[in-house]
């Protein structure tokens, strides 16, 4: 997964141990507060080069010039890591696709790396998005 960005975006994923952990696992950490932000790096460095690590809790309310739902809409080659805490039907909805993954709480940093490298790395193709089991999520 060389020259990888991950736009992180949502409550607690712009810093602490998850942009740590990526960078350390090969993974370039660009915060991204709003859609607009999302759409200018996209713009920049393509879908093909870009992740997208959301909070759940944020798919659905105005981040700029639109939800973050509607930005997924927006770009469906997108790989995406949605994480979530709690509401995970929510959640599932937008990880439909085979290169968009849930990583369901509880779940530490490298759960979130290694989830980022299996939605980058997915043909559009391959088998349907499962979420990860909380006893998995530890696994490194």
């Amino acid at each position: 997964m060389r020259d990888a960005i991950a736009l992180i975006a949502g409550a607690g994923t712009t810093s602490g141990p998850i942009p740590i952990a990526l960078r350390y696992g090969g993974v370039e950490p660009h915060p991204t507060l709003t859609t607009d932000e999302a759409e200018e790096e996209v713009g920049k460095l393509g879908e093909a080069r870009c992740v997208l690590v959301l909070d759940a809790g944020c798919l659905d309310f105005p981040a700029g010039q639109s939800s973050w739902r509607a930005f997924l809409s927006r770009h469906p080659a997108l790989p995406a890591v949605i994480v979530a805490c709690e509401n995970e039907g929510q959640a599932l909805s937008a990880a439909r696709e085979p290169h968009r993954m849930l990583l369901v709480d509880p779940f530490d940093a490298a759960a979130v790396v290694a989830a980022v490298r299996r939605a980058s790395s997915r043909p559009l193709s391959s088998a349907p998005v499962r979420s990860v089991a909380p006893a998995l999520s530890e696994a490194g």
